[in-house]
């Protein structure tokens, strides 16, 4: 994710249509592959079940059900996806506008829009302000004592890729088959490679002895840069 927010001006209730813009996105990312499943499966169901035949019904309804989970597959990969990414980016900018144009005295900022937007500034006066999901994408504004925990959690995932070589096969054709073929080739290679994203965990009370709250900034792969924005808050917090 990108770690430079833009600089224009900010619109005062932006955290109102944040909250609207993410509601209104996980009702059409919820609703969709619903929709996809009902028109694909529904029709030939109850077009068996009015001719009366239950088992008609149950095999439509199997093959049918794949298929629509392959639609929704594919729905998902080459446009909810996209179009949740599209807005919740907007949504980050328009955080990290309200951040910057409130608080001239940033020295640090990120924005974020994986699975929710968020946006994060840390202020000469040793502020953190966060504006995310927890807080309604509302400013909370956290001294050094609210902070009571930050840490860098990774995740690794293993993606294995798997070729498999041509098969050659000769041979003479009969009536029952193949008779004295002999096969070339058909070996398989497996590549597996690991791929690791970094996410920065910050813990705070905004009351002594009250809820701990978590907020956490998705970096990819840029592990140094959590690591880096991780020791600056525990300083800031004085976490030992």
């Amino acid at each position: 994710m990108e770690t430079a927010l833009p600089g224009a001006q900010a619109d005062i209730g932006s955290h109102d249509s944040v909250l609207t813009c993410v509601q209104k996105t996980e009702k059409i990312t919820a609703i969709v592959p619903l929709a996809i499943m009902i028109i694909c499966v529904a029709p030939p169901v109850l077009g068996n079940l009015i001719h009366l035949s239950l088992a008609g019904a149950l095999l439509n309804g199997f093959l049918c059900f794949l298929i629509s989970g392959l639609l929704i597959k594919g729905v998902k990969a080459f446009i909810l996806t996209p179009f949740q990414n599209f807005r919740y980016k907007k949504a980050a900018e328009q955080l990290g506008a309200e951040i910057q144009a409130a608080n001239s005295s940033v020295l640090q900022k990120r924005i974020w829009w994986q699975e929710t937007p968020g946006a994060l500034a840390i202020t000469q006066q040793g502020e953190v302000i966060v504006m995310d999901q927890n807080s309604d994408y509302r400013k909370r504004h956290l001294r050094s004592d609210q902070i009571v925990g930050v840490q860098v959690e990774r995740e690794a995932t293993h993606i294995t890729n798997t070729r498999h070589g041509g098969r050659f096969t000769v041979g003479g054709l009969s009536r029952n088959g193949l008779f004295g073929g002999y096969t070339f080739g058909g070996r398989s290679r497996s590549t597996t490679r690991t791929v690791e994203t970094a996410f920065l965990e910050i813990q705070y009370q905004l009351d002594p002895n009250g809820v701990t709250y978590m907020t956490i900034v998705p970096f990819g792969t840029a592990r140094r840069e959590a690591d880096a924005l991780c020791t600056t808050i525990r300083r800031l917090a004085r976490l030992s």
